[in-house]
């Protein structure tokens, strides 16, 4: 199933609004306004571009679309999408299939590909490390931070490291959490994720799990730790995904497997903005849309939710969340929703 294909599938199921455990009840809630879609208008007729397996907003403006092998510069009009003609093959020169990509706050790149390469281009010096991981699950995304990458690790090795980091030249600095059964999933269907936030901690939750698991990088070896659960997610029990993954290796097929995974809950994407507060998107069985869920992670409250419909989160930045989807004439459009976050007892004042 190609990413754009179940990318689609994904964004048919709705969500309904999620609650928190509350450790200490947070003084903020979310308000968002929608603002106007930016249409792809690629006017580079030999660039076919169809659906970004990630795609980061850059300096004002621009943006990083990755496909296939290639990682493209488009910029914003202000009513469209255009590329401007540069590909990044410095970046991506000896890559195979682009899997995901991460930019810190002052452009640090940091991309993986699907056998588990890793690319990192400092911002300052344009000084570029590549390495591999050694770890036997496969990596399914990373964060980049100002001096470490991150990646989730998925598969079916469920007691295996959950994340794994490495300094930019590639060694590696350490390991926590668990794969879980999770990582099955997770390895044969898109979704989960992992992201730095801007104090230094590193979130991550997989396809199936209720829970946003916080890293602290200054313990390693240390346990992740569980800042948030939604009470209405449903889960696929780790017995029901270890007999899809028996059926599907007798059967030669990931099918099982994802179907199971369409049955369930699925996190699409988790990232953390500027101001530190976490986004996670949430599709739901039986329901015709998505859920974007906005957490505190310092005191693990929902401060609100917001159904996306069919838009799949691609990335938060200067209190925008950019989402993408396909318009009824088979092309790409770029939805904005800007969010801020107002105290309680003004909202009380209105």
């Amino acid at each position: 199933m190609s990413p754009y294909a179940f990318k689609s599938c994904c964004a048919t199921l709705c969500a309904l609004s999620l609650f928190a455990c509350s450790r200490q009840p947070s003084t903020q809630e979310l308000r968002t306004v929608r603002l106007s879609d930016l249409p792809l208008t690629a006017s580079d007729s030999t660039l076919i571009l169809r659906w970004p397996q990630f795609l980061l907003a850059s300096v004002p403006g621009r943006f990083l679309w990755g496909e296939r092998g290639d990682v493209i510069t488009l910029i914003s009009s202000g009513s469209s999408l255009d590329t401007v003609g540069d590909s990044m093959v410095e970046v991506t020169l000896g890559l195979d299939r682009l899997v995901a990509a991460d930019r810190t706050s002052d452009g640090t790149l940091g991309v993986l590909d699907s056998s588990g390469q890793v690319v990192v281009r400092e911002s300052r010096s344009r000084e570029m490390w590549s390495f591999r991981s050694e770890r036997l699950n496969p990596a399914g995304d990373l964060a980049v931070s100002q001096r470490r990458v991150f990646l989730l690790l998925e598969g079916d090795l469920p007691d295996r490291p959950a994340v794994a980091a490495y300094s930019l030249n590639g060694g590696e600095a350490g390991t926590w959490g668990r794969v879980g059964t999770g990582g099955i999933l997770q390895a044969n269907t898109n979704g989960g994720g992992i992201t730095a936030c801007p104090d230094g901690l590193v979130y991550y939750s997989y396809i199936n799990s209720r829970e946003i698991f916080r890293v602290d990088p200054t313990e390693e070896g240390s346990d992740s730790r569980a800042v948030t659960k939604s009470a209405t997610f449903e889960e696929s029990s780790a017995s029901q995904v270890r007999r899809a993954y028996r059926e599907g290796q007798e059967s030669h097929s990931v099918g099982p497997v994802i179907q199971l995974a369409l049955r369930a809950s699925r996190v699409l994407a988790l990232h953390c903005s500027d101001d530190g507060i976490l986004f996670r998107q949430v599709a739901h069985p039986g329901h015709g849309g998505a859920v974007v869920e906005a957490w505190d992670p310092a005191s693990g409250t929902l401060l609100g939710s917001f159904d996306t419909g069919q838009g799949v989160l691609m990335d938060v930045q200067d209190q925008v969340l950019y989402l993408g989807q396909v318009s009824e004439e088979e092309s790409f459009v770029l939805e904005r929703i800007h969010y801020e976050l107002r105290s309680i007892s003004d909202l009380k004042k209105i």
